[in-house]
């Protein structure tokens, strides 16, 4: 191997450590955050706590253009034009890649696109 060759395999592994320590917080962590937390943080606290705005776990996939397309059995330019008018909101996971919720397919396609 060449002096001037990188490995990126520890750096991702680093990543992946750092995010697992994140998410691990022990319990004085977890009660400081709790005390310090601003009113709308708490407020999702609360929500969470008592279970409200809770989605079907089977609802959470995001679908690719045309994927959304089949599911409505409308074409891919009728997609991009509902995403340019707003009536369909997406989930941008890089420039370039937009996703649209399942949630959100199975809603509009309920109430049609009248609205």
């Amino acid at each position: 191997m060449h002096r001037f060759c990188v490995k990126k395999q520890p750096v991702a592994a680093h990543r992946a450590r750092r995010q697992t320590e994140r998410l691990n917080m022990n319990k004085e962590q977890l009660i400081g955050r709790l005390l310090t937390a601003t009113p709308s943080e708490l407020k999702k606290i609360e929500a969470v706590f008592t279970g409200e705005g809770l989605t079907e776990p089977t609802d959470r996939r995001l679908l690719t253009i045309a994927q959304t397309a089949r599911a409505l059995n409308v074409s891919r330019a009728t997609i991009w034009r509902l995403l340019r008018d707003g009536r369909l909101p997406t989930v941008e996971l890089r420039p370039g890649s937009r996703r649209i919720p399942s949630a959100v397919v199975t809603e509009f396609s309920k109430r049609g696109a009248a609205q």
